[in-house]
């Protein structure tokens, strides 16, 4: 049987009201704090004192699958070094990703700094590609669909292929932008493979199937 909960009084309303903007606030600004953290870390040799050779090393037993997040951070906090945090605290982790896209001088100017404080994510990253496509004259690369419908046993090898990828090169396989990184990475990869070398490499792979 359900339980009849009790109408908030006023003073309760205000509490719950205060507690959930204070979580929204505490959740926009994550990446700074997250940021800035690893980078004290990073500064003090903290992960010495944690019995760890490198940060790598920290950030990998200790961070996991979210040490991508870390990094992420990372770049993004010294992409903005210089702006004051309490300008940075009401920039959302998506926007602050797009602002950083644009060159030092403009990304912390206080009009970018404002529109990635104010604007959608959809609106600021329209503004940054067009500024970009201003300031250096090449349009923002179009995109087309590519995929081909393959076994299940070939999408698990190219699953895999994908991750490892990513894992070497710190990239979050999660963000469309990660795997284009890394599908960059493979493509250039075989395209800078002499042909002599792929043919010994993929030799027999025709008759195994």
């Amino acid at each position: 049987m359900l339980r009849k909960l009790k109408i908030a009084t006023e003073a309760e309303a205000r509490a719950m009201d205060d507690e959930v903007v204070r979580i929204l606030g505490e959740m926009k600004c994550g990446w700074l704090r997250l940021g800035l953290l690893i980078q004290k870390m990073i500064d003090t040799q903290a992960f010495v004192a944690l019995g760890f050779p490198s940060m790598h090393s920290w950030m990998t037993a200790r961070l996991g699958g979210s040490m991508s997040n870390a990094f992420a951070a990372l770049k993004t906090v010294r992409a903005l070094s210089g702006v004051p945090e309490s300008q940075l605290e009401s920039i959302g982790t998506r926007n602050a990703q797009v602002l950083i896209r644009l060159p030092e001088k403009e990304r912390k100017s206080e009009e970018w700094i404002k529109k990635a404080s104010m604007l959608p994510e959809r609106e600021l990253r329209a503004e940054v590609d067009a500024a970009i496509e201003r300031k250096t004259g090449m349009p923002k690369e179009r995109f087309r669909y590519w995929g081909e419908a393959v076994p299940e046993s070939l999408a698990q090898k190219l699953d895999e292929m994908l991750a490892k990828i990513c894992n070497v090169l710190e990239l979050d396989l999660t963000e469309t932008k990660g795997r284009i990184a890394a599908l960059e990475a493979l493509a250039a990869t075989i395209l800078n493979t002499p042909d002599e070398i792929l043919r010994t490499e993929t030799e027999g792979m025709e008759t195994a199937r």
